[in-house]
């Protein structure tokens, strides 16, 4: 656990001459968690958020087919990056899997909010509200549940605390004496560069996804392929 105020010390820091124990301007410390924040925003646009899945479940209203997603919204919950994940729960507590949609698919469905059982879903990441758009409106109260990956935090004061990883306190604070070096005038040394390169890329690393193939089911044939006839 962390707080603003210790990533923002840290940052200051290195990127400045303040030295361990010196004290720390007020009005510096709290320009610097704007700065702070605004790059956790950042962050979680670019899908760099810590690889915490959140598994929530929301009633079904009957013949209703799209749901607002956040804070205040039909699923009261906080907003999701990225929906991952969706299955339905009936009253035996038996659990089916829905199948994604992309947009694209969505759009091209001809029966938008028809009455039946739903078995496809698209999330529309609109703001502040995502949407999560089902193929049906369901006819029973069943309980959906939403695999989610949900945005970093972010520092509403310096005393406010978040727990993350350490690699993501350690890649806050030294991308924050990226942005902060300059406004400083203090230029990065090549020991400082490595450690800011090398925090950023490990959390990279644990974000990335990998990418599967894929194919269109309109171009299987009928007969099994032979590598020897072709």
């Amino acid at each position: 656990m962390t707080t603003g105020n210790a990533i923002v010390t840290g940052a200051l820091r290195s990127a400045t001459t303040i030295m361990p124990g010196e004290g720390i301007d007020g009005g510096e410390a709290e320009s610097a968690l704007a700065v702070l924040n605004a790059m956790l925003a950042a962050w979680s646009a670019d899908g760099l958020t810590p690889a915490f899945h959140t598994l929530e479940g929301f009633p079904l209203v009957v013949n209703q087919a799209n749901y607002t997603v956040g804070t205040g919204g039909n699923f009261n919950t906080v907003r999701p990056d990225e929906v991952c994940a969706v299955f339905r729960r009936d009253a035996n507590g038996y659990d089916t899997p829905l199948n994604p949609w992309t947009r694209e698919q969505w759009l091209a469905d001809g029966l938008k909010s028809n009455q039946g059982t739903p078995t496809f879903w698209y999330y529309d990441p609109q703001y502040p509200l995502g949407v999560l758009r089902l193929d049906n409106a369901p006819t029973l109260a069943e309980t959906i549940y939403l695999d989610t990956l949900k945005p970093i935090n972010q520092f509403a004061t310096l005393s406010s605390t978040m727990l993350m990883p350490g690699e993501y306190e350690e890649a806050m604070k030294y991308k924050l004496v990226e942005r902060l070096a300059p406004e400083y005038g203090f230029p990065i040394s090549q020991d400082l560069r490595v450690l800011i390169t090398e925090s950023f890329k490990r959390i990279k690393r644990k974000n990335s996804k990998p990418v599967r193939a894929t194919f269109d089911p309109a171009l299987r044939g009928s007969v099994p392929f032979n590598i020897n006839n072709g």
